[in-house]
């Protein structure tokens, strides 16, 4: 089963932003702007729910956050189930621990997707997904890489970006 989600992704600035959209507007096929707003239930972000334009849906992932490859599982929802499956999740002892609110665009590039995520509070994130069979995560990682290189973009180390996600994981509240 396709259940690996490998990612690649960056911190990036507002001119490497502008310039990757124009970029993957030209080259890529585009398959989605929205706007959408993110809660997770554990500070490693394993369990989220998420209320996008047209619906809102459950995320499992297993791993910690910021791993190359991890699995994950969906649960789809109405758009108007997010705030009782919010609900139901403080319920069993489960509190919202961090909010994300961003804008996306997302895009179909070498059959991999690719985001371009504005966060509010958090900045500006490039990141190429898959959703890969367990025994091609690392070809699909290595072609990942491939690609920020030609894009003269470095994937940000997981060590800085996790510094970033513990200050945002403090000061959400503030900076939303």
């Amino acid at each position: 089963m396709k259940n690996i989600e490998v990612e690649v992704r960056a911190l990036i600035s507002k001119d490497d932003f502008l310039r990757l959209k124009r970029f993957f507007g030209k080259k890529a096929k585009f398959l989605n702007h929205h706007r959408d707003e993110t809660v997770y239930f554990d500070s490693d972000g394993r369990t989220r729910l998420r209320l996008e334009k047209n619906r809102s849906y459950f995320v499992h992932k297993s791993g910690r956050i910021h791993d190359r490859h991890r699995e994950e599982l969906e649960i789809n929802l109405k758009k108007f189930d997010f705030l009782p499956a919010q609900k139901f999740m403080e319920f069993l002892g489960k509190p919202v621990v961090v909010r994300w609110i961003r804008e996306r665009f997302v895009w179909k590039f070498n059959g991999l997707k690719v985001y371009l995520d504005n966060s509010k509070g958090y900045g500006r994130i490039f990141e190429i997904e898959a959703v890969v069979y367990p025994r091609d995560k690392e070809k699909s990682y290595q072609k990942m890489l491939e690609i920020f290189k030609s894009l003269n973009i470095k994937p940000t180390p997981r060590e800085k970006i996790q510094k970033h996600y513990k200050h945002y994981l403090k000061n959400w509240q503030r900076l939303i």
